[in-house]
């Protein structure tokens, strides 16, 4: 497989994250960033991966021993001050993040799979994030991180927006649906709020500008649309949707 090309701005992209340039070179450099599209792409990318490298997710702590089935041997994590370095290419940036991802979730997954059972329906992913108190699998707060997440998950480009008032407090695991189905919870004004999103249906036609509604239990309503073959239902006690507007399928 050939290696993925390294953009030849990448040297000046990362002397400037890293504030190493002179103020008359950050002055031209930012006048590019203004004039040059794929310039400005590439630094928007190796932004956001250099944060991402730098804060990372925020999983509980773990305990001081975590039991693996059979020998197998510890994951071993770098110190942190490995992860303040210099992007050398965004493949090898990237791989550290996706290894993140999923070693975060394979903890959860290894910890809490026998204290959690995955909802047969998608309506009751509410209730199981209820009862524990609506707490995440694994903290994601950023939207960005969250979309990140969910394309990888669904192999979609998925976008989620930040708006006032929403609180996003990362994902869950345990929601009904499909094998591929992974759920965001939310707050909005101290209502909880389930986000599900899974592969549609084969033969459900696309509605990405129609939201359907209907009752989903008591005090409990169901939010949905199909996107780009992406349902995404949104589960609150509100009648009207709190979060929906905030995806974005490409």
């Amino acid at each position: 497989m050939p290696e993925p090309a390294i953009h030849p701005d990448l040297p000046a992209i990362d002397r400037y994250l890293h504030g190493e340039m002179s103020g008359i070179e950050a002055t031209a450099f930012e006048h590019r960033l203004g004039q040059d599209a794929a310039l400005a792409r590439e630094f928007k990318t190796q932004r956001r991966l250099l944060g991402v490298l730098r804060t990372g997710f925020v999983p509980p702590p773990p305990p001081a021993t975590i039991p693996l089935p059979g020998n197998a041997a510890p994951p071993v994590i770098p110190p942190a001050s490995l992860l303040g370095g210099k992007l050398v290419t965004m493949w090898l940036a990237v791989a550290v993040v996706a290894a993140g991802v999923i070693s975060t979730g394979a903890y959860f997954w290894y910890q809490r799979s026998s204290a959690l059972s995955r909802p047969s329906r998608i309506e009751d992913a509410y209730a199981a994030a209820a009862a524990s108190k609506f707490e995440p699998t694994f903290v994601v707060c950023e939207p960005d991180d969250l979309g990140t997440t969910l394309s990888a998950k669904l192999a979609k480009p998925i976008q989620i927006s930040a708006r006032e008032g929403v609180k996003y407090r990362g994902i869950r695991t345990d929601v009904g649906g499909s094998p591929l189905a992974i759920g965001v919870v939310a707050e909005v004004g101290g209502v909880h709020v389930v986000l599900v999103f899974d592969r549609a249906a084969h033969n459900t036609p696309d509605h990405p500008t129609t939201t359907t509604t209907t009752s989903a239990g008591p005090a409990l309503y169901r939010h949905e649309l199909v996107h780009s073959g992406v349902l995404v239902v949104e589960l609150s006690p509100s009648n009207r949707p709190l979060v929906l507007d905030a995806v974005v399928i490409h």
